[in-house]
């Protein structure tokens, strides 16, 4: 096959991929109006984590909250680095929760284990956590104040530096 072709081949594939992912995003209830903005009050996590303990939103009433929505093609790299913020600020009263819903529980297992991860890992198998706070691309932030309120609502790559810069201003 010509370069040209396969060229333009690719590009329609991508086309039709992105077209795709779009209307999944629409048809699981991913739209505009479910979107959980800063200012509003955080909705319920649901899951069960890797040691197959169930994660309860009560249990992190009053600590301030990372939430990391992720998958492997682009954010597992990101883990190692959220590990040691929260292993730094756990015991200020910081949780990060590394949520996945598109790998194997077996997958995360491996990376948590690689890694030596110790921050809570949530398997969202039903992708309910995804619907819920309306994320509709990896990777995705929350930072969850104290009181329970969205303060920040980051899209798309950050680095620790700048995190944990976010993150400060909610330790007091």
């Amino acid at each position: 096959m010509p370069v040209g072709r396969k060229i333009a081949m690719n590009r329609l594939i991508f086309l039709l991929l992105l077209l795709l992912m779009s209307g999944l995003s629409i048809l699981s209830g991913c739209d505009e109006n479910r979107v959980i903005r800063e200012g509003e009050v955080s909705p319920g996590l649901t899951g069960i984590d890797l040691n197959g303990n169930r994660v309860d939103p009560a249990q992190y009433k009053g600590k301030v909250i990372v939430l990391y929505f992720w998958h492997s093609s682009c954010c597992a790299d990101k883990l190692e680095q959220l590990d040691k913020i929260y292993t730094h600020l756990k015991d200020k009263g910081l949780v990060i929760i590394a949520t996945n819903a598109m790998d194997s529980r077996e997958y995360i297992a491996a990376i948590a284990q690689r890694y030596s991860l110790k921050l809570p890992l949530l398997c969202d198998v039903s992708s309910e956590n995804l619907k819920t706070f309306g994320v509709f691309g990896h990777p995705t932030y929350f930072i969850i104040d104290r009181d329970g309120i969205v303060r920040k609502r980051i899209l798309g790559s950050i680095e620790p530096e700048q995190l944990k810069k976010l993150i400060e201003p909610y330790m007091v």
